[in-house]
């Protein structure tokens, strides 16, 4: 079975650290972009299942990589930011994004919204068709 594949977007090294021996302990092939042409160029050459990107980076910032992105993949995103802002969290919302996690956020917890984010979800099964009673279909035939 292959490994989802994950680039992480983050300008500070200790961060991608953190997160990269995370997700890869739990069975991911992570990559890693410090800025956000990086994050673009590692996109087109890796092609992902999910990115985890910060908004504040050099360069590029990480609502210009989400919206490139967007542009042409509907992969998943995962925001991972200090900024906590209902404007942010709006303004992710409108780019498509699916998560938006504020900093600093637990190894542990970062780990259960990358496999919530990544797990197939189910065909939701069709409306059952509520059968009419026999005095109602002839009342609405005759």
């Amino acid at each position: 079975m292959m490994k989802d594949k994950i680039l992480v977007v983050d300008a500070d090294p200790f961060i991608l650290s953190i997160i990269k021996t995370t997700l890869e302990s739990a069975g991911y092939k992570v990559y890693t972009a410090l800025d956000g042409e990086i994050a673009l160029e590692q996109f087109h050459y890796r092609r992902p299942d999910l990115l985890i990107v910060d908004i504040m980076l050099p360069h590029l910032s990480g609502w210009e990589v989400c919206r490139r992105i967007r542009k042409q993949s509907n992969m998943p995103i995962l925001i991972h930011t200090p900024v906590d802002s209902p404007e942010y969290r709006l303004h992710a919302s409108k780019l498509g994004v699916d998560q938006y996690l504020v900093k600093p956020v637990l190894p542990k917890v970062l780990k259960n919204q990358v496999e919530l984010t990544l797990k197939p979800q189910p065909t939701p099964l069709p409306r059952p068709v509520r059968p009419l009673p026999l005095a109602e279909l002839i009342a609405e035939y005759a």
